[in-house]
């Protein structure tokens, strides 16, 4: 945990990379040791780049575990899964596809009726008045 942060530079250029960072991290299954508060603390940064990151890097960390706070974590950045006094929250349309993949990352393996029909009825969904600009990409993942 403490080498990660160690190595997060400063500076817009620094936080693509450190993204790119958490990303191979999280690829090889060496995100398991971060606590999902330190995401929050990346997620709390509102830059997509290291959203995505994030956000994908602990999915595949925990593949297959259906780990309930990384669901939360996925869940809060697809809209539909919200309730609707949250309506008007925008999430930037990389981070939500991402976070419809992690979702089936996470429950890979899992015959999880439930999950397994919400993500099937959020693949099919049509788009709303604020159209996803990147719908192929939603529904692919």
């Amino acid at each position: 945990r403490g080498w990660i942060l160690h190595h997060k530079a400063e500076g817009q250029g620094s936080a693509h990379s450190h993204a790119g960072f958490l990303c191979g991290l999280g690829l090889r299954g060496s995100l398991r040791v971060m606590p999902v508060a330190d995401c929050y603390k990346y997620l709390r940064l509102q830059h997509d780049t290291t959203s995505v990151a994030v956000i994908l890097g602990m999915a595949a960390s925990h593949l297959g575990s259906m780990d309930g706070n990384l669901a939360r974590m996925c869940c809060v950045h697809i809209p539909s899964m919200l309730p609707a006094t949250y309506s008007d929250m925008e999430v930037a349309s990389p981070v939500q596809c991402t976070s419809v993949l992690s979702l089936g990352l996470l429950f890979a393996r899992s015959a999880h009726r439930m999950m397994t029909e919400l993500l099937v009825a959020e693949i099919g969904r049509r788009p709303s008045d604020r159209a996803l600009h990147d719908r192929e990409g939603y529904s692919v993942a």
